[in-house]
């Protein structure tokens, strides 16, 4: 199983240079950058200070401890198994080890969480799918960027997507037991 992932990840990051074009590349740069460690800090504060203004403290702190965990569970991950980013030619230069994409795992919490928490302020039935949308749209091209730009393996990206939705959704699952048993955060 192991060879037709790393197959697959091989086959991919020798097509990705195909799609390469200076305009793309400057999008997926600009992309990445956002979920890079400070620009994903101020994005973070931005977000909790929107929750707090309307008072959903409970929100804020679920944001908050999800985005903790997701990040403690990907940085353990990467220090335990040790994988090497590609090494063909990569457009930005990133360091540390590749798994799980770091920016697969945080773009996908906070673009889930910021689905859930902001659902019900759209009435209207399609308004609140175009919005799935845009979150689902979000996480795919940060996700597809870091391949883009030959940072990480496909499979890299897939565990950081499915780790940030473990993460989105266990604290779902705990924001609706302390929404059901009125429990104030």
């Amino acid at each position: 199983m192991l060879q037709l992932i790393s197959s697959i990840d091989h086959i991919i990051n020798t097509w990705i240079p195909n799609l390469w074009h200076p305009i793309l590349t400057y999008i997926m740069t600009g992309i990445t950058t956002l979920f890079d460690s400070v620009p994903f800090a101020i994005l973070i504060l931005i977000i909790l200070i929107v929750l707090l203004r309307y008072k959903q403290i409970t929100e804020a702190t679920m944001m908050i401890l999800c985005s903790g965990a997701g990040a403690c569970i990907m940085k353990t991950a990467k220090h335990f198994i040790h994988r090497y980013r590609p090494t063909d030619i990569p457009l930005i230069v990133e360091t540390g080890y590749s798994f799980p994409s770091g920016h697969a795992t945080m773009s996908t919490i906070f673009f889930l969480l910021i689905y859930y928490f902001f659902k019900d302020k759209f009435k209207d039935g399609r308004q609140r799918i175009i919005f799935l949308c845009a979150n689902f749209v979000a996480i795919f091209l940060v996700s597809f960027s870091r391949v883009y730009l030959g940072v990480h393996w496909l499979s890299d990206v897939i565990s950081g997507f499915l780790l940030g939705l473990f993460c989105a959704t266990t604290t779902i699952y705990i924001y609706k037991i302390i929404l059901k048993r009125k429990i104030v955060v």
